[in-house]
């Protein structure tokens, strides 16, 4: 093959020649088999109509550059599941301060609060009562000369987490506002595959998050999902009725991004991969373009082994694949009612997804 149609064909369908999954591998990564016929049901049915299998991957996008094999859910029972508990059931929020700067306001952490309840539905979702102080912890700050805007060293963050870890903790994702940089990326690159979060996470000058999913610790930064990151901040005080209606639009924005990251990395704590079959928040991404066009909601494939994991934990369950449909149902109800009480602008369209799922799944089960 001549160069020019080996970069064409690289150009045309990724480095790793990713191939979009068959309905026949589909279902067998959904592995229903011997589940009950509901529970069939609350995964699949009219599954055409509200999941979008995965598109082939464009320029520049996660799949052209990455190769990822996927996870069925057999795989997911035999190699990945890390077990929710009844000693060891809470999902912990913890908000990063530094000095009298608080990172996150009240009413933003509350919403994740709301929204972390909701998505992991079956679990308990709470905020860690000890405050953890960056400045009094004496953790690293440097200046980067690209943004002019300061950072922290996630590293040292990740070591006073491992200390502050309660006993009942499922796991603990921290956050702030304010960028950090990995002073140990060589370390990073090292890791087994099962053990690295999304490429986009770190470069050579700042890393958007660090975990260490063994020990279920996360610490993430939501500075450059602002889209006010690059740019200089409007002014708040300013008496425009513009420049207020901007602002809430760039809030609305960066809120559904950190929603969205918060899930995604506690869903990879429960062991999820990145999924290969539908477009699914658990998708790789490359940049915040494709972040954004990624769905909020996990799919069939993904709430099959997320819910495996809770149910378990929930009702006991001695045999994974015998389970209860309807804590999934709830899970939708949950959700909509949710969105719909709390965040009716932000996430509008997905109100009217859990809403049509929810009415879909009633009539039938």
């Amino acid at each position: 093959m001549k160069k020019a149609e080996k970069d064409l064909l690289d150009k045309t369908y990724g480095i790793f020649k990713f191939k979009v999954p068959s309905q026949t591998e589909i279902n067998g990564a959904l592995a229903l088999s011997g589940e009950s016929t509901v529970f069939k049901k609350v995964i699949t049915y009219e599954m055409e109509r509200f999941y979008d299998v995965i598109s082939p991957p464009e320029e520049g996008d996660w799949l052209m550059k990455h190769k990822e094999y996927g996870q069925t859910y057999d795989e997911y029972i035999r190699n990945s599941v890390i077990p929710a508990t009844p000693k060891k059931d809470v999902i912990y929020l913890v908000p990063l301060s530094y000095g009298d700067n608080i990172s996150i306001d009240q009413g933003f952490l509350t919403g994740l609060l709301y929204i972390c309840e909701a998505y992991f539905y079956g679990m308990k979702v709470k905020i860690l009562d000890n405050k953890i102080d960056l400045k009094e912890k004496r953790v690293s700050v440097k200046m980067n000369y690209e943004t002019n805007k300061i950072q922290f060293n996630a590293n040292q963050i990740i070591t006073i987490l491992k200390k502050k870890l309660p006993l009942n903790a499922f796991c603990l994702i921290s956050f702030t506002d304010q960028d950090l940089y990995s002073d140990n990326e060589e370390e990073l690159k090292s890791q087994p595959d099962e053990n690295k979060e999304d490429e986009i996470l770190y470069n050579n000058t700042f890393c958007y998050g660090l975990t260490m999913f063994k020990q279920r610790l996360g610490v993430f930064s939501f500075a450059r999902y602002d889209p006010l990151f690059y740019f200089k901040t409007p002014n708040e005080n300013s008496e425009s009725q513009k420049q207020k209606e901007l602002l809430t639009k760039y809030f609305f924005i960066l809120f559904k991004r950190a929603c969205k990251v918060v899930v995604k990395e506690i869903s990879h704590m429960f062991g999820l991969k990145n999924c290969i079959y539908y477009k699914c928040i658990m998708n790789g991404f490359n940049s915040i373009e494709e972040f954004d066009n990624r769905p909020f909601e996990i799919c069939p494939v993904c709430i099959r082994k997320l819910y495996t994991n809770i149910i378990l934990k929930t009702d006991k369950y001695i045999n994974p694949r015998v389970q209860n449909p309807y804590i999934i149902f709830d899970r939708f109800v949950k959700l909509r009612d949710t969105l719909q009480e709390h965040f009716p602008v932000i996430f509008e369209n997905e109100i009217n997804w859990f809403s049509e799922r929810v009415n879909s799944l009633q009539a039938e089960i």
